[in-house]
């Protein structure tokens, strides 16, 4: 059973209905309805977006040999070609450390990925100028093989475009993976990130370190098991909205990667 697609806001659910309970319709639902909880058990059967022949449809398409298999989804978000400061920040001239970063992404998270066992999906919500838009799109579809780019204005903060880059994500992808890895496109990696084996048995949300100050977690790159997805999307649902940290409902801290043996 997989958990109802928060695709709608909270408070659009049905009344009666929890936000998250399971069904074994499509992930697509266009309500939280579901014919598992009682409250919805007489409501019409949800509509699946994305259809006639939208790009959503034709993903899907693409994805539908290997539905319920278990992927590792690579979500890349953020700005590319960009450089600089929170308040100095300007596109690049020099596209050479985007394109670093981009092939650095392939050598250190999707190979080992691949060593490790995991099939991989590659989908990619950015941020960039008109001028970069189709050097991207094509380094993103030839060099990475995403199944799906979304070009896109800036949000107005940076988690707004966080939970803007995992609701299209789950829509376009189906929900065809066991974990995602949630990172920002402008990384150059170093070295291997190691990930679990996909044995789908894991549930802890990993991260590469935690804050300099000791407050929290890198945000840059974020391991996400499908168990944990709708709890962590539902967190930053609410923190957007700026509903208190204590009143968050995240049930454990995430785990350092190093931790990991």
């Amino acid at each position: 059973m997989l958990p109802c697609a928060p695709l709608a806001p909270l408070d659009s659910a049905v009344e009666g209905c929890l936000p998250w309970c399971s069904n074994n319709y499509s992930a697509l639902c266009e309500r939280c309805k579901c014919r598992a909880c009682p409250a919805c058990r007489s409501q019409p059967r949800p509509r699946v977006l994305g259809g006639n022949g939208s790009k959503e449809s034709d993903v899907r398409a693409q994805l539908g040999v290997t539905a319920f298999k278990a992927h590792l989804l690579l979500t890349l978000r953020g700005e590319a070609f960009r450089e600089g400061g929170q308040h100095s920040r300007k596109w690049m001239h020099n596209t050479a450390p985007q394109l670093r970063a981009l092939q650095s992404i392939k050598e250190h998270v999707l190979e080992p990925a691949w060593r490790r066992g995991w099939p991989t999906l590659v989908v990619a919500d950015l941020a960039t100028s008109a001028a970069h838009a189709g050097l991207l799109a094509e380094k993103l579809r030839g060099d990475l093989n995403a199944v799906a780019v979304r070009l896109r204005p800036l949000e107005a903060t940076q988690l707004a475009s966080i939970v803007r880059t995992l609701e299209w994500a789950l829509l376009v992808t189906r929900q065809t993976w066991w974990g995602m890895v949630l990172m920002r496109a402008d990384l150059e990696m170093k070295k291997d990130i190691l990930f679990p084996p996909p044995s789908g048995q894991m549930c802890d949300i990993l991260v590469p370190f935690q804050t300099l100050d000791g407050e929290g977690v890198c945000d840059t790159l974020f391991y996400i098991p499908w168990c944990r997805f709708v709890g962590f999307l539902e967190v930053l649902q609410f923190q957007s909205r700026g509903i208190p940290k204590d009143y968050l409902p995240l049930e454990t801290e995430p785990v350092l990667l190093g931790e990991l043996h």
